[in-house]
């Protein structure tokens, strides 16, 4: 399932991101920064955890100045939160 706005999942943390992802090196599988940090440590060579090719490496493809200023409309348009969406009482 896609969350508004939010196009691209880690399969590691299953956390929505809108934009772009690291690319392992090997079989070409999506990873966020904190997943890639959190399994990745610096003085070990580790394994992917997608396929298991030894000397697991990622590639980062930043944003294009156009998918930024489209994330930056979808973040104005998701903003200020709502205590309501999340089953909140509103304030009155």
């Amino acid at each position: 399932m896609k969350e508004e706005g939010f196009t691209l999942e880690c399969p590691i943390c299953f956390m929505f991101y809108h934009g772009s992802l690291n690319t392992s090196s090997c079989c070409k599988k999506l990873i966020c920064s904190e997943s890639y940090i959190q399994i990745w440590p610096p003085s070990k060579t580790i394994s992917c955890p997608f396929c298991n090719h030894e000397g697991f490496t990622v590639l980062y493809t930043p944003l294009t100045p156009t998918e930024l200023n489209s994330t930056h409309s979808v973040t104005k348009e998701m903003s200020p939160r709502r205590s309501s969406a999340i089953g909140i009482p509103k304030a009155i």
